[in-house]
């Protein structure tokens, strides 16, 4: 009888450690009820958690030299922007009644540039191929054509390019930089000339044909 009365008392004992496990992995309070229980905000905090350790990740892996150049904060939001608006601007325009971006008289714009013009202009930016790197500072009035502006929630990076001189300017905020560009200067006319219609085609006039595969 005793041995009865054991052998069903560890069975209760097991049976209890069981359901108290189960419970154990639910939360009563601060979930998302799925199928009658309470899941954990964990999931959440994780998931958040795994995405930022993934755009550093993804920062990390763009050349030193760029994000030398850049610096990781523009590099994200540049990376990450939900919009792109582009600016076909004139630094010798003398139309007073033009809107301005910075200093200089917008021609054109667009509000926002297709998926496939985002993701074109991105690999030309984080390829190192297009820049001239370690070259010094150029002797040469800097006259931009071709402007872009990133936005990731509040915060904003703009892009200038001088065709004339392959000189980008880069702003975010008060801080500005200046890189040469001058071995992907064909690539970014190119692209300049898709978003406006060929307006930049002079630019093209004498440079010789080669590889401007932009992969």
């Amino acid at each position: 009888m005793n041995k009865r009365l054991l052998y069903f008392l560890s069975i209760c004992f097991v049976l209890l450690n069981l359901l108290s496990c189960k419970t154990s992995s639910y939360e009563v309070l601060g979930g998302e009820e799925k199928g009658g229980l309470t899941m954990s905000n964990e999931n959440t905090e994780t998931g958040e958690r795994t995405e930022r350790q993934t755009e550093r990740r993804t920062v990390n892996r763009i050349d030193t030299n760029l994000v030398a150049i850049y610096g990781d904060t523009t590099l994200d939001i540049i990376m990450h922007s939900t919009t792109i608006k582009a600016y076909h601007i004139d630094w010798n325009n003398e139309d007073t009644t033009r809107e301005k971006l910075l200093d200089y008289p917008i021609i054109s714009q667009k509000d926002s540039i297709s998926g496939d013009q985002s993701d074109a202009l991105k690999r030309l930016l984080f390829r190192k191929a297009n820049y001239w790197i370690g070259s010094e500072n150029k002797r040469c009035e800097f006259a931009p054509s071709l402007a872009f502006t990133f936005y990731k929630d509040n915060q904003k990076v703009q892009l200038l390019f001088d065709f004339s001189c392959d000189v980008l300017q880069i702003i975010k905020g008060d801080t500005q930089k200046i890189a040469n560009f001058d071995h992907g200067h064909k690539r970014f006319v190119k692209l300049g000339n898709v978003i406006f219609n060929n307006v930049y085609q002079n630019y093209l006039a004498n440079i010789e044909d080669g590889n401007d595969s932009d992969n």
